[in-house]
């Protein structure tokens, strides 16, 4: 059964801060939250991190697309998208079909100044200097806005707030 608008979608680049604000948001709503990447790696009883080592990134993102379907079954949810979920398969388009999203746009030098503390955390940014991160960073955002601008929504800035 299909529940057209019951969801809200956080969408944007690993860093952007869709977990942090879907928390809170969630919280004001008095909605569920769910992290699809948490989810993930619930199913897989292993880190994400994991997964891409030891499965590759086909894999995760098949399994991606298989937990994010399941977030149908969910209403009034506030759902923390990887960074990349909305650019494989037909996933924004499905997106757009089961709720409200939302892109949280946010600077590259913020994005850097995040995801220097989590390069051992995050697959795609293992071993990644500084220098190596802005050119990752600045190369995928500018593959996945075509993806990212569909959203409903799009917000910008450094310091993103539910208000």
């Amino acid at each position: 059964m299909q529940k057209n608008n019951r969801n809200l979608y956080l969408l944007g680049f690993m860093g952007s801060g869709k977990s942090f604000l879907g928390q809170q948001l969630a919280k004001e709503l008095a909605w569920s939250f769910c992290d699809l990447d948490d989810e993930i790696e619930t199913i897989e009883n292993c880190s994400v991190s994991s997964i891409f080592e030891n499965k590759g990134e086909d894999y995760f993102r098949k399994l991606e697309r298989d937990c994010l379907y399941g977030t149908a079954e969910k209403i009034n949810t506030v759902v923390a998208l990887g960074g990349g979920t909305p650019c494989f398969f037909d996933n924004m388009n499905w997106i757009k079909t089961q709720g409200c999203s939302f892109f949280l746009d946010v600077e590259t030098d913020v994005l850097v100044e995040r995801l220097l503390k989590e390069t051992h955390k995050r697959p795609l940014l293992k071993g990644k200097s500084e220098e190596e991160l802005i050119c990752f960073i600045n190369q995928k955002l500018e593959t996945r806005k075509c993806y990212y601008s569909q959203a409903n929504y799009s917000l910008s800035g450094s310091d993103l707030s539910i208000r």
